[in-house]
């Protein structure tokens, strides 16, 4: 009878415990913004980013480096060469974590291409290729490429970042007023 009910005791101890613990860290870090892109110090909005797809980006600006347009794959091969992504880096997925999911299926699957600092989504027949770089200040930063044919393609930030970084669901992203979906 003695063993029952030290028993039930240190149950009750460590139960008391641990609701002290998670009530703790949550008063710890109830003054943390739930949508941290919109914080002042990694500044996602306001402070240019220096990954690797934005220097590619300003090259592209400045014209210093041009894509190759492909009639089957768009932009890809060329954006490979650009990023020095290696193509057997390359992984299929199913899932349909896109914002252009419904492209995706197990016959048309997602194909992933990745190096320690950017991620690159190719979806065949979609309408432009995704990015996530990581940016030694901001964190990932997300972009995307239309996958158009153009004299001087150029690769937007604002739509697919606030899309992907948002955890508020009715938040408009400052820059191109898009929902976040």
């Amino acid at each position: 009878m003695a063993s029952y009910l030290i028993k039930r005791l240190s149950l009750l101890a460590c139960l008391l415990s641990a609701a002290i613990v998670v009530t703790t860290a949550g008063a710890q870090f109830a003054d943390l913004s739930p949508d941290l892109v919109r914080e002042p110090a990694i500044a996602y909005f306001t402070t240019p980013s220096s990954d690797r797809v934005a220097r590619l980006n300003a090259d592209l600006h400045s014209g210093s480096v041009r894509l190759a347009f492909d009639p089957v794959q768009g932009y890809l091969p060329s954006i490979l060469q650009a990023l020095r992504l290696p193509a057997a880096s390359q992984l299929l997925v199913f899932t349909k974590s896109s914002v252009q999911a419904s492209r995706i299926s197990p016959r048309n699957p997602r194909a992933i291409f990745f190096d320690d600092t950017v991620t690159l989504g190719f979806i065949p027949g979609a309408e432009f290729l995704e990015f996530a770089a990581e940016d030694p200040r901001q964190g990932v930063v997300f972009y995307t490429l239309d996958q158009r044919a153009a004299e001087k393609p150029i690769m937007s930030g604002a739509t697919s970042a606030c899309r992907a970084t948002t955890t508020d669901r009715r938040w408009k992203c400052p820059a191109c007023s898009c929902a976040a979906s």
